[in-house]
């Protein structure tokens, strides 16, 4: 196990440029591919499809291929190459992106947590609120991630608020924001844009949040309609297969 403040030093130092630079390719090249030949599910959500079919793509039924280049010089043309993530604290700020250090955030979406005694126990407010504290203590960890366990103690409506609650009253670095819901995404952005009290700004944001895929290559309208919402309030995400 690498230690919390060796973890950037090991993660550098196993970089080999050579050889990982050829296997990003072979990567590359298969995901263009899958793309090109098998395309991409975007389940009832017109508007994605519309919107994918002006970049050039072709769409059938809710299936749509892209060409991989094509894509790749829309995704550098419109994202920027690094950006700030802001926290409450400034001095906690953090850049992501190109020639910035890796950015290490808690586990996301555990539905159980083993306590120091070996016990199994479902996830709690009060054990969430723990979690973030540890978090913010860990030198390693310069972002307090998102939904580090489920608080199975709070309805799931009111999940997103209580957890962004957690973060705020129990550390003051970057967080990551809520994908629960549209509303949500939206609730989380602006209270803490409030908490963080600082006017927008190009090129930084005060969230991160992670957009993911459903196997087998599918995008499921929540997610999508959430991307959208998150982007039309400045934040950042990241979006990618599971």
């Amino acid at each position: 196990m690498v230690p919390e403040h060796r973890a950037a030093d090991f993660i550098a130092s196993s970089y080999r440029p050579g050889r990982d630079e050829a296997g990003l390719e072979t990567i590359e090249k298969a995901a263009d591919r899958v793309l090109e030949e098998t395309g991409i599910r975007f389940m009832d959500d017109p508007q994605t499809i519309d919107m994918l079919k002006q970049a050039g793509g072709v769409a059938s039924g809710d299936v749509v291929r892209l060409d991989g280049a094509e894509l790749r010089r829309i995704v550098r043309r419109h994202a920027p190459e690094k950006f700030l993530l802001r926290g409450r604290n400034p001095a906690r700020d953090t850049t992501v992106g190109e020639r910035a250090p890796p950015v290490f955030a808690p586990i996301y979406g555990a539905p159980n947590v083993v306590l120091d005694n070996g016990t199994r126990v479902a996830g709690s407010r009060r054990i969430y609120g723990d979690l973030v504290a540890a978090a913010h203590a860990a030198p390693g960890l310069t972002n307090t991630g998102q939904m580090i366990c489920v608080m199975e103690d709070v309805a799931e409506d009111r999940r997103p608020l209580e957890m962004l609650l957690a973060h705020l009253a129990c550390s003051d670095k970057p967080l990551m924001g809520s994908i629960a819901s549209p509303a949500a995404a939206e609730a989380v952005i602006d209270l803490t844009a409030a908490a963080v009290g600082r006017p927008a700004c190009g090129g930084e944001c005060n969230l991160l949040h992670l957009i993911n895929a459903t196997p087998p290559l599918t995008y499921w309208p929540n997610p999508l309609k959430c991307l959208r919402a998150i982007a039309m309030k400045g934040e950042a995400s990241m979006v990618r297969p599971t």
